[in-house]
Protein backbone atom coordinates (compact mmCIF):
# COMPACT_ATOMS: atom_id res chain seq x y z
CA UNK A 1 0.00 0.00 0.00
CA UNK A 2 1.29 3.57 -1.12
CA UNK A 3 1.08 6.36 1.70
CA UNK A 4 -1.77 8.67 0.96
CA UNK A 5 -4.49 5.79 -0.69
CA UNK A 6 -6.77 5.05 1.40
CA UNK A 7 -7.51 0.99 1.66
CA UNK A 8 -11.00 1.12 0.69
CA UNK A 9 -13.22 4.46 -0.03
CA UNK A 10 -17.19 4.71 0.21
CA UNK A 11 -16.55 0.91 0.85
CA UNK A 12 -14.67 -0.12 -2.47
CA UNK A 13 -11.24 -1.28 -1.80
CA UNK A 14 -8.40 0.86 -3.39
CA UNK A 15 -4.89 -0.22 -4.98
CA UNK A 16 -2.07 1.63 -6.03
CA UNK A 17 -0.17 0.86 -9.13
CA UNK A 18 3.40 2.30 -10.08
CA UNK A 19 2.85 1.50 -13.70
CA UNK A 20 -0.64 2.53 -13.86
CA UNK A 21 -0.97 4.86 -17.07
CA UNK A 22 -4.03 6.63 -15.68
CA UNK A 23 -5.45 8.37 -12.69
CA UNK A 24 -7.74 5.71 -11.46
CA UNK A 25 -10.12 3.23 -13.39
CA UNK A 26 -12.54 0.56 -12.13
CA UNK A 27 -11.89 -2.96 -11.86
CA UNK A 28 -13.77 -6.25 -11.50
CA UNK A 29 -17.09 -7.49 -11.68
CA UNK A 30 -20.02 -7.81 -9.16
CA UNK A 31 -18.39 -8.65 -5.66
CA UNK A 32 -14.48 -8.71 -7.14
CA UNK A 33 -14.99 -4.82 -7.59
CA UNK A 34 -11.86 -2.38 -6.64
CA UNK A 35 -10.13 0.72 -7.78
CA UNK A 36 -6.67 1.33 -9.14
CA UNK A 37 -4.70 4.81 -8.71
CA UNK A 38 -1.46 4.96 -10.20
CA UNK A 39 1.16 7.81 -9.84
CA UNK A 40 -0.78 10.89 -11.28
CA UNK A 41 -3.55 9.96 -8.65
CA UNK A 42 -0.70 11.34 -6.12
CA UNK A 43 -0.15 14.50 -7.64
CA UNK A 44 -3.73 15.60 -7.21
CA UNK A 45 -4.96 17.35 -4.31
CA UNK A 46 -6.75 15.56 -1.37
CA UNK A 47 -10.80 17.26 -2.95
CA UNK A 48 -9.62 16.08 -6.28
CA UNK A 49 -8.49 13.01 -5.17
CA UNK A 50 -11.95 12.57 -3.92
CA UNK A 51 -13.92 13.32 -6.48
CA UNK A 52 -12.01 10.86 -8.75
CA UNK A 53 -12.65 8.74 -6.48
CA UNK A 54 -16.18 9.04 -5.67
CA UNK A 55 -16.51 9.01 -9.79
CA UNK A 56 -14.92 5.27 -9.69
CA UNK A 57 -17.27 4.30 -6.56
CA UNK A 58 -20.28 5.46 -9.19
CA UNK A 59 -18.94 2.93 -11.89
CA UNK A 60 -18.27 0.33 -9.07
CA UNK A 61 -21.60 0.82 -7.46
CA UNK A 62 -23.78 1.21 -10.50
CA UNK A 63 -22.31 -1.48 -11.96
CA UNK A 64 -21.19 -0.44 -15.20
CA UNK A 65 -18.83 -2.44 -16.23
CA UNK A 66 -21.92 -5.47 -16.20
CA UNK A 67 -23.67 -3.42 -18.03
CA UNK A 68 -20.89 -2.63 -20.88
CA UNK A 69 -19.89 -6.07 -21.19
CA UNK A 70 -23.93 -7.44 -21.42
CA UNK A 71 -24.30 -4.41 -24.08
CA UNK A 72 -21.47 -5.91 -26.43
CA UNK A 73 -22.78 -9.10 -25.96
CA UNK A 74 -26.52 -7.92 -27.49
CA UNK A 75 -24.40 -5.62 -29.80
CA UNK A 76 -22.80 -9.23 -31.25
CA UNK A 77 -26.22 -11.32 -31.21
CA UNK A 78 -26.39 -10.35 -34.68
CA UNK A 79 -24.09 -12.66 -35.37
CA UNK A 80 -26.21 -15.70 -34.54
CA UNK A 81 -28.48 -15.14 -37.79
CA UNK A 82 -24.77 -15.44 -39.78
CA UNK A 83 -24.56 -18.45 -42.30
CA UNK A 84 -22.55 -21.13 -40.14
CA UNK A 85 -19.77 -21.09 -42.39
CA UNK A 86 -18.97 -17.62 -41.53
CA UNK A 87 -19.89 -17.75 -37.66
CA UNK A 88 -17.28 -20.69 -37.37
CA UNK A 89 -14.93 -18.41 -40.00
CA UNK A 90 -15.37 -15.32 -37.38
CA UNK A 91 -14.51 -17.62 -34.39
CA UNK A 92 -11.19 -19.16 -36.13
CA UNK A 93 -10.25 -15.94 -37.06
CA UNK A 94 -10.83 -14.66 -33.20
CA UNK A 95 -9.16 -17.85 -31.79
CA UNK A 96 -6.08 -17.36 -34.42
CA UNK A 97 -5.98 -13.68 -33.46
CA UNK A 98 -5.61 -14.31 -29.62
CA UNK A 99 -3.22 -16.89 -30.24
CA UNK A 100 -0.96 -15.04 -32.25
CA UNK A 101 -1.32 -12.11 -30.12
CA UNK A 102 -0.04 -14.78 -26.93
CA UNK A 103 3.01 -15.63 -29.13
CA UNK A 104 3.89 -11.99 -29.71
CA UNK A 105 3.34 -11.06 -25.72
CA UNK A 106 5.68 -13.97 -25.73
CA UNK A 107 8.47 -13.14 -28.14
CA UNK A 108 8.40 -9.46 -26.65
CA UNK A 109 8.66 -11.06 -22.76
CA UNK A 110 11.57 -13.40 -23.96
CA UNK A 111 13.50 -10.21 -25.86
CA UNK A 112 13.73 -8.42 -22.54
CA UNK A 113 14.76 -11.27 -20.91
CA UNK A 114 17.49 -11.98 -22.81
CA UNK A 115 18.72 -8.27 -22.53
CA UNK A 116 18.82 -8.65 -18.77
CA UNK A 117 21.05 -11.61 -18.84
CA UNK A 118 23.19 -9.81 -21.04
CA UNK A 119 23.21 -7.07 -18.72
CA UNK A 120 21.42 -4.38 -19.84
CA UNK A 121 18.36 -4.86 -17.76
CA UNK A 122 18.11 -1.88 -15.70
CA UNK A 123 19.06 0.16 -19.16
CA UNK A 124 16.05 -1.55 -21.14
CA UNK A 125 13.42 -1.12 -18.36
CA UNK A 126 14.21 2.54 -17.38
CA UNK A 127 13.68 2.99 -21.25
CA UNK A 128 10.28 1.65 -21.37
CA UNK A 129 9.57 3.37 -18.31
CA UNK A 130 10.27 6.05 -19.83
CA UNK A 131 8.39 5.19 -23.14
CA UNK A 132 5.25 4.48 -21.12
CA UNK A 133 2.82 1.81 -21.89
CA UNK A 134 2.51 0.73 -25.07
CA UNK A 135 -1.87 -0.29 -26.17
CA UNK A 136 -0.79 -2.37 -29.54
CA UNK A 137 -1.67 -5.99 -30.40
CA UNK A 138 1.44 -8.34 -29.47
CA UNK A 139 2.59 -6.68 -26.42
CA UNK A 140 2.65 -7.59 -23.14
CA UNK A 141 0.53 -4.95 -20.66
CA UNK A 142 2.88 -2.69 -19.54
CA UNK A 143 3.17 -3.86 -15.60
CA UNK A 144 3.64 -7.24 -16.44
CA UNK A 145 6.79 -6.35 -18.79
CA UNK A 146 7.95 -4.36 -15.93
CA UNK A 147 7.44 -6.61 -13.67
CA UNK A 148 8.85 -9.48 -15.63
CA UNK A 149 12.11 -7.60 -16.20
CA UNK A 150 13.09 -6.17 -12.67
CA UNK A 151 12.60 -10.16 -11.81
CA UNK A 152 14.96 -10.82 -14.37
CA UNK A 153 17.44 -8.15 -13.18
CA UNK A 154 17.17 -9.20 -9.47
CA UNK A 155 17.37 -12.98 -10.55
CA UNK A 156 20.89 -11.70 -12.38
CA UNK A 157 22.49 -9.86 -9.68
CA UNK A 158 21.45 -12.44 -6.88
CA UNK A 159 23.56 -15.11 -9.63
CA UNK A 160 26.10 -12.55 -10.20
CA UNK A 161 26.45 -11.98 -6.45
CA UNK A 162 26.82 -15.84 -5.66
CA UNK A 163 29.68 -16.33 -8.23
Amino acid sequence: MNAGVPQTFEGVPVEFSPFHPHVADARGFWWNKRIVVGPTFMKLDPRTQASVLMHEVRHCKGYHVEQRVASLVLLGLPVVLLPLPIIIALLAFGAMWFLVSKLGEGHELDADAFAAEQGYGVELLTWIRKQGPLEMPFYPDFETRCKRLEAKIKERDDATAQS
